[in-house]
């Protein structure tokens, strides 16, 4: 479908353009592409709008046919003034002599015949220069507030199907000053980074199903009756530890039920899993061989289950011992940090750092 579309802003100029170009009603893009046969092929090719490089503007919907051929037509009776109601007949598309395109843009008197056929792709004549086409930093400087910069307002999610008129759906009719341009382009991005964020997240979600589908576990699975988790102090694990050695069915259990917190990697599957299985106030008294007076991890039945849950997940099947070790001593290692360890060892460090300062300015006054 091709629109003949006049530009109120720009002496009323007339074009056809693809529909895919017109934006509702109201709005009209045009490339910034620095000769007019790259345009005019743009247009009859129905190139589809780039939302980064293209400018928006005013426009009027005037007539919609499905050629361009019936379209530039109705484009010839419009800038005649003629009425646009009727088809036009045969003799009215006699052939016309063409500019030069190379002084197009700047010539403003019409053909011998009523006007040039190309005028049919020109845009509004002030839009184009070469200097600005392809930079869109200069966006907003053309004087008149010709050009339309886009704004970071911009909404990218939607959908251009839903739209009557097949435009892109997006609106960037706000002039905007060059001197706003990095700011616009930052809130734009902010606005991506939480959508990735969002999408993300949905894919998380969507893995741990599909690993949970592929090794054969039901994510409705829930924990015996007894079993608290995570577990908060040694009673707790000790307790823990003596059923899982009466019990054979509860570890089978707890290997399905720590499976079914998927993970993309080892160590974010060993991640899920130990955060469910330990407070940081446990975790801050286990490491993986008891040095330190500590728990050994290595020792539990826990270790078993750990690992068993994470083979289970078919992106880390193959996770050997040694990989768990690293994972597991990293997240436990990390547990005085999650306590406020982090931000203790930070205010010792600035204190020392003041005590230092302090001993420096003494020394020196005394000397």
């Amino acid at each position: 479908m091709y629109i003949v579309v006049k530009f109120p802003e720009e002496n009323n100029i007339v074009a056809v353009v693809p529909q895919s170009w017109c934006d509702g009603e109201n709005v009209c893009y045009w490339p910034p592409y620095p000769t007019m046969e790259h345009v005019k092929k743009a247009s009859q090719n129905r190139e589809e709008p780039d939302i980064f490089t293209w400018t928006q503007h005013s426009a009027v919907i005037l007539k919609s046919k499905d050629s361009y051929e019936k379209a530039h037509a109705f484009m010839v009776r419009a800038k005649k003034g003629q009425s646009l109601d009727t088809e036009p007949e045969d003799g009215e598309r006699r052939r016309k002599r063409k500019n030069n395109l190379k002084y197009s843009l700047d010539d403003d008197d019409d053909d011998v015949d009523g006007g040039n056929d190309d005028d049919s792709i020109y845009p509004p004549r002030t839009l184009t220069p070469k200097s600005l086409a392809v930079n869109p930093m200069y966006l907003g400087q053309q004087s008149g507030g010709s050009l339309r910069s886009f704004s970071a307002q911009s909404q990218l999610g939607n959908s251009r199907s839903g739209q009557q008129s097949g435009g892109p759906g997006l609106r960037f009719l706000q002039d905007t000053p060059a001197q706003d341009f990095h700011r616009l382009i930052l809130q734009h991005l902010r606005k991506i980074s939480a959508e990735v964020k969002e999408l993300k997240e949905q894919v998380t979600r969507n893995t741990v199903i599909l690993q949970s589908l592929q090794s054969g576990v039901n994510m409705d699975i829930s924990l015996p009756p007894g079993i608290v988790l995570p577990l908060e102090d040694n009673n707790m694990l000790q307790e823990l530890e003596d059923r899982l050695g009466q019990s054979p069915e509860l570890t089978e259990t707890l290997v399905a039920f720590f499976a079914s917190r998927g993970g993309k990697s080892v160590r974010d599957g060993v991640r899920r899993i130990m955060v469910g299985l330990f407070t940081n106030t446990l975790a801050n008294v286990i490491n993986w061989t008891g040095a330190g007076q500590k728990v050994a991890f290595k020792s539990l039945q826990l270790k078993h289950i750990v690992h068993r849950a994470v083979r289970k997940n078919p992106i880390t099947g193959g996770t050997t011992e040694e990989a768990l070790q690293a994972e597991v001593s990293r997240f436990l290692k990390g547990a005085s940090d999650r306590l406020g360890g982090w931000r203790l060892r930070r205010r010792r460090e600035r204190e020392d750092e003041h005590l230092q300062r302090t001993g420096r300015i003494i020394k020196e006054e005394e000397e």
